[in-house]
C-alpha cells in the first residue's frame, strides 16, 4: 500500500545506529532497496554519503549503486552530502568549512546527484560558493538542530534562497514544534517567493 498518496514522498535508503562501536559511526549502510520505495510511493530516493569518511569508498559505491538503477526506473536521487572524518577535522578544523562543503557538493554532483542536502557554511558568501561548486545541480540546505525562536531559522532558509539554492529539507525545525503547520507555510513563503522571513512569520502568526 502506498504511504499517503497525495504528499510528496522520498525515502532515504541508508541509515546507522548509535550502537554500533565509535570507530563504525562514520559509516551508513543500506537499510532498504529502491523496489521497496517504489512500492511505497517514492516520488524521490535518497542515500548519504560521508565524504572523508574511512569508509567513505563503501557509501560512494553503494550511492553508485542506488542512483544508477533509480534513474533506470526514472526516479531522481538525492544525496545527504555530508563531509566527516578525522582527516577533515585535523586539516580544516570543522566539517562545515566552505571548503570541505564545496567539495562534498562537487563530489555529490559528479557521482550522479539530481539534488544535494548539504551544510549550513556560515554565510550567504560562502554557501553561494557551495552552490556554484554543484555545477547546476540544485543544493539544499541540511535543517539541523531546532531553534528557539522560528524566525532565526526562517532567515537562514533565506539567506541559503539568496546564495542560491534551492530550498531546505526540514525536520527537528518542524516537527518539534508544537503547532508545526504556521511554520511550515511560512517557510514556503520564503523558499517559493523570496518573501522578507520577518514578514512571512507576521503573515502566518509567527510574531
Amino acid at each position: 500500500a502506498e504511504v499517503k498518496p497525495n504528499v510528496g514522498l522520498m525515502i532515504k535508503l541508508t541509515s546507522k545506529t548509535n550502537l554500533r562501536p565509535k570507530e563504525e559511526q562514520l559509516l551508513q549502510s543500506r537499510l532498504a532497496f529502491v523496489e521497496d520505495s517504489i512500492k511505497l510511493g517514492a516520488d524521490a530516493i535518497a542515500a548519504t554519503v560521508y565524504w572523508g569518511s574511512p569508509a567513505e569508498d563503501v557509501m560512494m559505491r553503494q550511492f553508485a549503486e542506488i542512483a544508477s538503477y533509480a534513474h533506470d526506473l526514472g526516479f531522481p536521487v538525492v544525496q545527504f552530502a555530508y563531509p566527516r572524518g578525522p582527516y577533515i577535522n585535523e586539516r580544516y578544523g570543522k566539517k562545515e568549512d566552505y571548503r570541505v562543503v564545496m567539495y562534498g557538493a562537487r563530489a555529490a554532483a559528479e557521482s550522479g546527484a539530481d539534488m544535494i542536502k548539504t551544510y549550513w557554511t556560515g554565510s550567504k558568501e560562502t554557501f553561494a560558493k557551495v552552490v556554484d561548486a554543484a555545477a547546476g545541480v540544485p543544493v539544499l540546505l541540511s535543517g539541523g538542530a531546532k531553534t528557539d525562536n522560528p524566525v532565526d531559522f526562517l532567515k537562514l532558509v533565506w539567506e541559503v534562497i539568496e546564495a542560491g539554492g534551492a530550498g531546505a529539507v526540514v525536520g527537528r525545525n518542524i516537527f518539534q514544534r508544537e503547532n508545526p503547520e504556521p511554520f511550515i507555510k511560512a517557510l514556503l513563503r520564503v523558499v517559493h517567493r523570496n518573501e522578507d522571513p520577518e514578514e512571512a512569520a507576521k503573515a502566518e502568526g509567527l510574531l
